[in-house]
């Protein structure tokens, strides 16, 4: 497992950055790592194959965008604030396929036997990033202040298998965890969910700057790998010092615009292993398709139709893959082009996908 570290922190330092006096082309390119144009997912016919998505942490007032804009999902959100899942419960009352919990998400009995597998032996060489306070510390303790006077709701405590399995969700796609707290400890009661060949893929927040914390960004790399899940993306967030307070990333307190990155997203996706691959069935490799459609991962989702060939219809396979590349082609050649044409006029012209701006 040690052997993985040094490639990990190469996919780190590779993490997109924005560097031009624009602030709001942060935002868009944080957006980018999600879409809500999926042409591919909208073509289909998808009565009886629903996509299922777990959200631990749904602090926001909406579904995410990019799953609300989606037909034929179950979107299933948990978070320990009563006032926002009563919020959500009523806002998607006509939504059937909407399910909100008021639970807190705990790590498993046997937590640390995962730590003693997982954890990572810097020997005293990792060096934090420090500073007193961030601006999102020194704004939650000014709004404590204000609200000491708040009654507090002790909810359900399950971990994440046992709450699939008392609510009898049969089926997850693809599972967040950002509860601000204990992440990695959450992950670790997720053993029997990870087992599953309908899960495809994870998002889970860590932290990059302190390797002994209950959201460090090692031991979920080291345990999904494990588990056949491959990291695809890394999603920074930078905070700033409070000595001097910058603007807040969103509309409420979290990252800011500038700052050191010290928190992210990291995200995982089932290998591609045709050895994994033949063990699922035509539904299952589309919903995987999905899933990465929704993540801007089209050629990923090309290569595993292509890889399934025996599965699909020509016709329907044929249909599929022009779908796909009907973004990259409008980027590309302003126009929408089917598969076949797309391939074929990069292969004469490869210097089209020379970036010109520049």
């Amino acid at each position: 497992m040690k052997n993985l570290i040094p490639d990990f922190i190469k996919l780190l330092t590779q993490s997109k950055k924005i560097k031009n006096n624009n602030e709001y082309q942060i935002i868009d390119n944080y957006k980018k790592e999600y879409t809500t144009n999926t042409p591919f997912s909208n073509y289909l016919n998808l009565t009886n194959n629903c996509l299922n998505i777990l959200d631990i942490g749904c602090f926001e007032q909406n579904v995410p965008e990019q799953y609300s804009s989606q037909k034929s999902i179950n979107f299933y959100g948990i978070d320990i604030d009563t006032n926002i899942i009563n919020y959500l419960k009523e806002k998607y009352s006509n939504n059937k396929n909407y399910f909100f919990f008021n639970n807190k998400i705990i790590e498993p009995k046997n937590l640390n036997e995962f730590h003693k597998i997982y954890k990572h032996n810097f020997k005293n060489k990792y060096k934090n990033i420090y500073f007193e306070k961030s601006t999102y510390q020194k704004f939650d303790e000014i709004e404590k202040k204000k609200n000491l006077n708040n009654t507090f709701y002790k909810p359900n405590e399950t971990t994440v298998d046992e709450f699939i399995f008392k609510n009898n969700i049969t089926k997850i796609n693809f599972l967040k965890i950002d509860i601000d707290s204990n992440d990695v400890d959450v992950l670790y009661g997720c053993d029997n969910l990870l087992k599953k060949n309908d899960l495809f893929g994870i998002k889970i927040e860590v932290k990059y700057s302190d390797p002994n914390c209950s959201k460090n960004i090692y031991e979920p790399y080291l345990y999904l790998s494990d588990h056949n899940f491959v990291l695809h993306k890394v999603i920074t967030n930078s905070y700033s010092s409070d000595k001097i307070p910058e603007k807040f990333f969103y509309n409420f307190n979290g990252q800011n615009l500038n700052g050191t990155d010290l928190y992210g997203d990291l995200i995982f996706f089932k290998t591609l292993d045709n050895n994994f691959l033949k063990t699922l069935d035509k539904d299952q490799l589309i919903n995987y398709c999905r899933i990465l459609e929704i993540h801007n991962l089209n050629g990923m989702a090309a290569e595993i139709l292509l890889g399934n060939k025996n599965k699909f219809e020509f016709n329907d396979l044929e249909n599929y893959l022009n779908k796909l590349c009907e973004n990259s082609s409008l980027k590309i050649f302003n126009k929408i082009l089917d598969y076949k044409t797309f391939i074929s006029r990069i292969d004469d012209n490869p210097k089209v996908l020379l970036n010109n701006i520049w």
